[in-house]
């Protein structure tokens, strides 16, 4: 029931496998199989007419090495049985919303589910284990939760992705976003984009590069082409163009060509392309949602239930936006806790802020939201900035009062629309706010930093070469949270690894603050060291008094009546207590 036969893929021989007794259509990418006729006719009538079920071929694009060398006969066959159950494209860009009737219950186990899976995406890439393992842990999830295997299946997958969209178009926009792009490419690298772009009426955007374009860039093309693929694939056919903005994530790792606005893609590639319309199309649709969402939670059922699945994804930004801390950290304290418990993000941006007295907005803004967050009040807030940026000769008072002291007062709910703004987390941090000149010292350093200023930066901080070396390997990994969590490791000196993700500064920080103060039951540094000022202060100030006391009991010509006596006792304690 399975034999191999040779087609023509776009001018390369590949394999594939034609199974009679399959009850599925799967492939990868367009195929043009060029079969003889009478031999296809064969395989139909013995399908169609004797065994009353349709031809079916499977086409294995990753045994293409291994079929030509005569080894993919088992492989394409186990591949062709593993895809059993699916028909055509299962994945869309969830343009049709459901239109049923939906009881209540499934409304809300649907989207739990859903919830389950978006959530372990999101854990498993802090994680830092291995590729296979971070697939074998996404298939497991997703097989339990949300197969694509039935109708059922089907109307599950789009009733959720639905319903979380109401639960996120107001809040945590950007996570869901992610989390549900990070879904899809899982997705594809099984289904395939080809069949995506079709079914999704996306097929024709991408313009296929002509033969004479492809001659003429020959050797620039071949400079990004994966070195770890058959060179019978370097042709033409397999590269496309498309607008350079729309792969930026290709452009950054240096893996396509650029010329007049466009970028040219290799066909594997796509998926970024197919990724950043998705997200843009997603996010599109989050605006309308949340315009519509009035009238949706004009039903209290429906309202609880999605406020509900909002609190349920993960541990908001604006968990940190407190205000109960204000006053708890001064300035004059910052220097010493960037050095300590600072993560290296908002280090940085102390540090530059040392050293140039001044920070362009997006720095602004991360770094004063972050010091808001762990305690910093308005007050001292204004006195920080103002002097610093007052060090700077361009900047004076009145500069400072009408350019920034509004931004700081605004991000505490003081003036403008007074909401009380949150401290960025991790993700905000890292896919957003890019940086776009060497003034610019927002985001993750991890991402940012050239292999060179990391190492630098890790020295600085006396992380240990085997820690560096594990570091500058999550990074090129892109696992920049992972590299995160070692440097807190390294930098704290634990002896097992840290049992919690890192996926906020202000996180990091309030741990870093925790470990000092529960290490050996000793105080954090920072509040020892107070202690310790405090304590000389009030020697200094008792010494003082009782010198002074001395002197006028030895100057008296008599024995001090009661009131004196009262007042030169009580004086000290007096000053005591106003020190304290």
């Amino acid at each position: 029931t399975t034999t191999q036969v040779r087609c023509a893929y776009d001018s390369v021989i590949e394999t594939c496998v034609v199974d009679l007794g399959s009850v599925c259509w799967s492939s990868s990418d367009t195929v043009r199989a060029l079969f003889p006729s009478h031999l296809f006719l064969l395989y139909f009538v013995f399908s169609v007419v004797v065994r009353k079920k349709p031809l079916q071929l499977t086409f294995d694009m990753k045994r293409l090495v291994s079929s030509r060398s005569g080894s993919g006969a088992g492989a394409s066959s186990s591949s062709a049985s593993a895809s059993a159950g699916k028909k055509g494209t299962t994945l869309s860009m969830y343009d049709v919303p459901p239109t049923e009737e939906i009881k209540l219950d499934e409304f809300e186990s649907f989207a739990l589910d859903r919830l389950r899976v978006l959530k372990e995406l999101s854990a498993v890439r802090v994680r830092g284990i291995s590729k296979a393992d971070t697939d074998a842990r996404i298939r497991e999830v997703t097989n339990k939760y949300l197969p694509l295997l039935t109708q059922e299946d089907l109307r599950k997958d789009n009733i959720s992705h639905h319903v979380l969209r109401l639960a996120y178009c107001r809040q945590d926009r950007e996570w869901f976003v992610h989390q549900e792009a990070d879904l899809l490419k899982y997705r594809l690298a099984i289904e395939g984009v080809g069949s995506f772009l079709r079914h999704n009426s996306l097929e024709h955007t991408p313009v296929q590069v002509s033969a004479d374009e492809f001659q003429t860039y020959r050797s620039e093309l071949q400079a990004c082409f994966p070195r770890n693929l058959d060179s019978l694939l370097f042709t033409h056919s397999n590269y496309y163009k498309v607008p350079f903005t729309e792969v930026l994530q290709l452009v950054e790792q240096r893996r396509v060509f650029l010329r007049d606005g466009y970028a040219f893609v290799f066909r594997r590639d796509l998926i970024n392309w197919v990724l950043s319309r998705f997200r843009d199309h997603l996010t599109q649709k989050l605006e309308t949602t949340a315009r519509a969402l009035p009238q949706i939670q004009s039903d209290r059922r429906v309202a609880v239930l999605l406020e509900n699945l909002a609190k349920q994804a993960h541990v908001s930004d604006s968990a940190y936006s407190s205000e109960s801390l204000a006053g708890a950290v001064t300035p004059s304290q910052l220097d010493h806790l960037a050095e300590t418990s600072f993560p290296p993000c908002m280090q940085n941006l102390h540090k530059n802020l040392r050293h140039s007295h001044h920070l362009r907005h997006q720095g602004r803004m991360q770094y004063g939201l972050f010091l808001k967050a762990i305690g910093l009040s308005l007050e001292d807030a204004l006195q920080f900035w103002r002097s610093e940026f007052l060090r700077k000769h361009d900047i004076d008072s009145k500069r400072f009062d009408q350019e920034y002291a509004y931004t700081i007062k605004h991000n505490y709910g003081t003036v403008g629309k007074r909401t009380s703004y949150s401290p960025y987390g991790c993700y905000k941090i890292i896919t957003g706010m890019p940086v776009t000149g060497t003034q610019d010292h927002h985001g993750c350093p991890f991402r940012t930093f050239d292999k060179a200023h990391l190492d630098a930066m890790l020295l600085e901080n006396r992380i240990p070469g085997e820690k560096r070396k594990d570091i500058q390997e999550k990074v090129q990994g892109q696992h920049y949270q992972v590299a995160c969590r070692v440097f807190y490791e390294a930098k704290h000196n634990l002896s097992k690894p840290l049992d919690m993700s890192i996926t906020h500064p202000n996180s990091y920080y309030d741990q870093s603050r925790a470990h000092y103060a529960e290490k050996e039951g000793a105080e954090p540094p920072l509040e020892k060291r107070q202690q310790v000022e405090r304590s000389a202060s009030e020697r200094d100030t008792s010494s003082s008094t009782s010198a002074s006391s001395s002197s006028s009991a030895s100057s008296s010509t008599s024995s001090p009546s009661p009131a004196s006596s009262t007042s030169s006792s009580s004086e000290p304690t007096e000053t005591h207590v106003c020190q304290s």
